[in-house]
């Protein structure tokens, strides 16, 4: 499973529901996602309007996706889009996020090989970036911007190079004379990654701690900024990811198990269930929207490669 987020590879919960929802339907229709002409593709998000974004590449190395694309709409046709300045070398990732009000957040690399994060507005197609931290600016730093919710705050994480270490951070909003970053780390972290946040400021992410090493990702969930940490730990997993969080407090993400296989997780009332694409190899959960519709990617297990995917709940 091991994913490389900021240079460094990348928990039991009992969570009340922010807000009331019924048990969440775990029949799911599966689609296969793919953006014309590409050879691996990751669906990192999807909205309650069935609008997706992600990353996909024309490189056949499944793990290097390096151009962003939204989708209006199943069957419809994929807009490619690069931040201004990222490099469109297979070593360049371009992560992308979609909030329900159509702005995109994510990273880049750009032509040095540093990592930046951006934001690009659905109402003109503006980009913002880079939209780092200040700590950022200088040489060997680095920042990655991901999920975001409806207020338009972003979470994400940042590298240290003086330290050889990275924090999770808090993005109040990208618009604004004076952008306001609030960098926070689970007790006892040596190196930390926010992956998502929903609109009750519930924020996902993974980190590595000084008990375990950077060998193993834990899974994370923080009740607000200033608040709580609680672990993420599937059921026979040595290394998790959450990949988000809806206003309802599922969280969704990948795990590794013990054989070293990977696969998609929901996790909602403090139950997990395993969720892998059918016929596939490795199978990644990367969103969740409030309908319960899940995104992101698998490998299929004939032809070895990969796929995004959306999951519609109830279909």
């Amino acid at each position: 499973m091991k994913r490389s987020l900021l240079l460094i590879v990348a928990l039991s919960l009992l969570l009340a529901p922010a807000l009331p929802a019924a048990a969440l339907d775990t029949n799911l229709r599966f689609i296969t996602v793919d953006p014309a002409g590409s050879t691996s593709t990751v669906v990192d998000a999807i909205n309650d309007l069935r609008q997706m974004s992600g990353r996909y590449s024309y490189d056949p190395n499944p793990f290097l996706p390096s151009h962003g694309f939204y989708l209006g709409r199943l069957g419809g046709t994929a807009v490619t889009f690069d931040p201004p300045g990222s490099s469109t070398a297979t070593t360049g990732r371009t992560t992308a996020f979609i909030n329900n009000e159509g702005n995109i957040s994510g990273s880049y690399f750009d032509t040095s090989g540093v990592q930046h994060s951006y934001f690009l507005s659905h109402i003109d197609g503006t980009f913002i970036n880079p939209l780092d931290p200040p700590i950022v600016s200088v040489p060997g730093n680095h920042a990655g911007g991901y999920g975001l919710n409806d207020f338009q705050n972003i979470v994400g994480g940042y590298y240290l190079s003086d330290t050889n270490t990275t924090h999770s951070y808090f993005l109040r909003s990208p618009y604004g004379k004076k952008l306001n970053f609030t960098t926070f780390d689970p007790p006892g972290s040596i190196n930390s990654v926010g992956t998502n946040i929903n609109d009750l400021g519930e924020i996902v992410g993974f980190y590595q701690s000084e008990a375990e090493g950077t060998s193993v990702d834990i899974g994370y969930y923080l009740n607000h900024l200033g608040g709580d940490f609680s672990n993420i730990v599937p059921p026979g997993s040595i290394n998790t990811v959450p990949g988000g969080i809806n206003n309802f407090g599922v969280i969704v993400g990948v795990f590794e198990d013990s054989s070293h296989a990977s696969h998609g997780f929901i996790l909602e009332h403090g139950i997990y269930t395993t969720v892998d694409f059918p016929n596939s190899s490795l199978t990644e959960i990367e969103g969740i929207s409030d309908l319960g519709d899940i995104c992101g990617a698998y490998i299929d297990a004939i032809t070895g490669e990969q796929h995004g995917f959306v999951a519609l709940r109830g279909e």
